[in-house]
């Protein structure tokens, strides 16, 4: 695990100069509360997506195959109600419940 992505010092750099340069600003601000809040504000526009950026969704996961309910006739086909049958044997399978 101790390889580095190619544009890691490029990052890394950046960094430096991004936190030099806040620290810079939060000296010259000092303690005026309208200044703090007005580079907070610019800081979070700067951060925050466009617009234009299309929002991604998460994935969202389907299931095609049907439950089988408590009063279902058993899956494994022995004849009896899931309920008297497997529903204990299925407590990690999520379609059998």
């Amino acid at each position: 695990m101790g390889e580095r992505f190619l544009e890691y010092d490029e990052w890394r750099a950046i960094q430096r100069t991004e936190k030099e340069e806040h620290r810079r600003r939060i000296e010259e601000i000092g303690d005026d509360p309208v200044g703090l809040m007005q580079f907070a504000l610019e800081k979070l526009k700067q951060d925050s997506p466009s617009p234009d950026q299309p929002k991604l969704n998460p994935p969202v996961m389907l299931s095609n195959k049907q439950r089988v309910g408590r009063n279902a006739p058993c899956p494994c086909g022995s004849g009896k109600k899931f309920k008297k049958c497997c529903i204990n044997k299925s407590s990690g399978n999520p379609l059998l419940n």
